[in-house]
């Protein structure tokens, strides 16, 4: 009920138009790419209909992250603890991909190594190309800060907002670090690189 009744508050009336490529959400009218599995605006925005913001993830409190103007202002709107940070694009991150179709099946697949570049019996739909997972569908990110929460205190973040580099491949990948533990200063989080970097590798 609480998730109906901030997509009531913060969704707009009209019905935007969407291009090529484009979904409009049922629930809030949000115009997203068809690429993503859901819309990003409600994913956010339902986070905050769950009140139990003490999650505990591998023996350290979870500290939530919410993207998008709607879901910051709800959050302000319920008397949350925020950090708010900019999500910045960083042109450093590429993971590469292909997506190819069994000719006889119609399996789709999305291979990212070019070692697996299928036979004749596969057709390519979309040729080698690369994405930046630095890029998100906002620049508005916060974390949800407990109001309890001790300075010097180890958590886990599960969607990280800064940019850092997770691991290399000498393929070309560059990965962006997505999760991380990190240090709460009682201004902002030290982030540990080193919890969560898959390294370098090679092959």
């Amino acid at each position: 009920m609480l998730l109906k009744r901030l997509l009531e508050i913060f969704s707009a009336n009209d019905q935007p138009k969407t291009k090529k490529g484009e979904l409009s959400c049922k629930e809030c009218n949000f115009i997203y790419d068809n690429t993503l599995d859901e819309c990003p605006e409600c994913k956010y925005m339902k986070i905050l209909t769950d009140r139990s913001f003490d999650e505990m993830s591998d023996g350290l409190r979870l500290i939530r992250t919410i993207r998008g103007e709607r879901a910051i202002k709800a959050a302000k709107d319920m008397g949350l603890k925020l950090l708010e940070l900019k999500a910045e694009v960083s042109d450093e991150f590429k993971v590469k991909y292909k997506k190819l179709q069994h000719r006889k099946t119609g399996e789709i697949i999305t291979i990212g190594d070019f070692r697996a570049d299928g036979g004749s019996e596969w057709k390519t739909l979309v040729n080698w190309t690369s994405r930046n997972p630095s890029k998100f569908f906002s620049p508005y990110a916060a974390y949800v800060i407990p109001k309890d929460l001790k300075k010097g205190e180890c958590v886990l973040i599960n969607d990280v907002i800064t940019n850092h580099v997770s691991g290399r491949w000498n393929q070309g990948d560059v990965y962006r670090l997505s999760k991380s533990e990190a240090i709460w200063t009682g201004r902002y989080f030290d982030i540990d690189v080193s919890s969560y970097a898959i390294g370098e590798f090679i092959g």
